[in-house]
């Protein structure tokens, strides 16, 4: 799995960059999937650190937060994404009904009006 980021998407979206998971098995979307079921129990995940994602310089967090803020920017290529449990539940539900159609097609995996929008596609194409 590749963590891709988009940028100058304002023209077409409401954000201006798009975090983009990609070129992904189905063993690298379980485990994915597994990460987020995780975020009921814990408050901090550094997902880019994981052994299935292909390693770049991009640094991507799942934290638990009081409110759906998305993903933030906090340096040129690290990024925070702030949810709720909640949010994080429904991420992995989207996840498990991508499994269910053979990794068929694409996800945005949140819904909020944020500069930075995140999406789960096998081939990086939506």
């Amino acid at each position: 799995m590749e963590i891709i980021i988009f940028s100058n998407y304002s023209f077409l979206y409401k954000c201006d960059k798009i975090i983009c998971l990609s070129h992904f098995t189905k063993e690298d979307l379980l485990l994915f999937e597994n990460i987020l079921e995780n975020m009921q129990q814990r408050n901090f995940y550094r997902v880019s650190e994981e052994k299935f994602i292909q390693k770049t310089d991009v640094v991507l967090d799942f934290v638990i937060s009081t409110n759906d803020n998305g993903i933030i920017q906090l340096g040129k290529k690290k990024f925070s994404c702030q949810l709720t449990r909640g949010a994080y539940r429904e991420m992995e539900y989207i996840v498990k009904e991508l499994l269910k159609n053979k990794l068929e097609g694409f996800q945005w995996l949140y819904d909020l009006d944020t500069s930075i929008d995140f999406l789960l596609s096998k081939d990086a194409k939506w």
